[in-house]
């Protein structure tokens, strides 16, 4: 079975954590309605961070809001890798070390040599900020359920 990762990447305070966390939320609910059996274990939940594995089947899907430093990368992905996960979003600064640790991750524990990126950028408008990151949780929506389609 094909393991997939996204990693959600960009500087801070840009909205990855919000975007991700909302994208959860929708993949949650869409499985929900869909009344698949599902199981939900989280390493943490609060108002805007997340990191839970779904179990969805016989797939797991884990989800990870805290990508500013390496350490909280490392123990959310570790979590992640003993629920043997097969489809992994994560959402990690641009560059620096919680970067490499993300994409060591998918290197070593998934088999994965290039994962599916996508870069968050700043909305300089707060009146537009919304806007732009429920289409962004959107966009990382479609992209999980596709993933866990073909897994």
């Amino acid at each position: 079975m094909k393991k997939q990762m996204l990693i959600v990447k960009g500087t801070g305070n840009v909205g990855k954590s919000t975007a991700v966390k909302t994208a959860f939320e929708r993949v949650l609910n869409s499985i929900l309605k869909k009344l698949v059996p599902t199981s939900v274990k989280y390493l943490y939940l609060t108002n805007r961070e997340v990191a839970a594995a779904i179990q969805v089947g016989t797939s797991t899907v884990y989800i990870s809001t805290r990508g500013g430093n390496k350490k909280e990368v490392k123990r959310a992905l570790s979590f992640f890798s003993q629920e043997k996960c097969k489809v992994v979003i994560c959402a990690t600064r641009s560059n620096g070390d919680p970067y490499k640790a993300a994409r060591e991750f998918a290197h070593l524990n998934l088999n994965i040599e290039e994962p599916v990126e996508f870069p968050k950028t700043s909305e300089n408008d707060e009146s537009k900020r919304t806007l732009t990151d429920l289409a962004f949780a959107k966009k990382i929506h479609s992209w999980a359920t596709k993933a866990i389609k073909t897994t």
